[in-house]
């Protein structure tokens, strides 16, 4: 689900608050004492947004909250040496009047951090760039953010860099020529790949996948859905390296929706 909360009725960016949740409800601390409005649209899981719910307004009540430090998480987590990540901090509560600067440092030299995050006063997160430098060998570097007292820390391998194009997944399940009801929740599994940073799931009707009903980027090595046709299909996966050079292909396995 996505939440969003604005200080006025047509409820447009900047946020007050915004965020993604996989529960339907939501606690958000430090909001302005002040007429606000927020409303509420669901997401499935191939990423598609539905519509959003009606505006309801609705005021805090006054105080003041002190924010600390809530989260410091960095995306990609994984990338080959000489590749950028981008971290994000992210506080309890708007930051205070003259804005928040959070002190960050790395564990290790093959990551490298700025020395601090400015956080905008009324806002409640900032990024920054991780850069990191060519190795020979796998290294986690601990990304370490402080703010008021409290420190979070992020964890990012880096990689060297690949000698070839990635190897294909191997797929666990379905199993070939597995049969699923129509409306079935169907979960796709496959091997992890070193080195790999996302995967590429595609499935179609026809095992040339000339034109695949599914052709969606996962982060994690699984994807499920309940919207597939009823028709017997195929599937394939490949994983991608921090760079964007895709692996190669798994097999085509065929699966039957009925």
């Amino acid at each position: 689900y996505e939440i969003q909360v604005d200080n006025t009725s047509t409820i447009s960016a900047p946020f007050v608050a915004n965020q993604i949740l996989n529960v339907s409800q939501a606690s958000i601390g430090g909001l302005p004492a002040q007429q606000l409005w927020w409303r509420v649209r669901a997401r499935n899981a191939s990423g598609v947004f539905g519509p959003f719910s009606s505006t309801f307004l609705f005021t805090p009540a006054s105080g003041t909250t002190t924010p600390t430090l809530s989260t410091v998480a960095l995306s990609p987590t994984s990338v080959v040496g000489g590749a950028t990540s981008t971290g994000t901090v992210t506080l309890t509560a708007p930051a205070p009047t003259g804005g928040a600067v959070v002190t960050l440092s790395s564990s290790n030299a093959a990551a490298t951090v700025p020395a601090s995050a400015s956080i905008s006063a009324g806002a409640t997160s900032a990024t920054f760039a991780v850069t990191t430098s060519a190795i020979t060998t796998s290294t986690s570097a601990i990304v370490t953010a402080t703010y008021s007292g409290v420190s979070q820390t992020a964890t990012l391998t880096v990689n060297p860099a690949s000698s070839g194009a990635l190897p294909a997944p191997s797929q666990v399940s379905p199993a070939a020529d597995a049969r699923f009801n129509s409306g079935q929740t169907i979960v796709f599994d496959w091997s992890d790949v070193s080195g790999a940073t996302t995967y590429t799931i595609q499935i179609d009707d026809q095992d040339t996948f000339s034109s695949p009903t599914v052709d969606q980027t996962v982060s994690a090595s699984t994807y499920s859905t309940s919207t597939l046709p009823v028709t017997r299909m195929w599937w394939r996966v490949r994983a991608v390296d921090a760079s964007g050079a895709p692996g190669a292909w798994s097999s085509g396995r065929r699966f039957e929706v009925r």
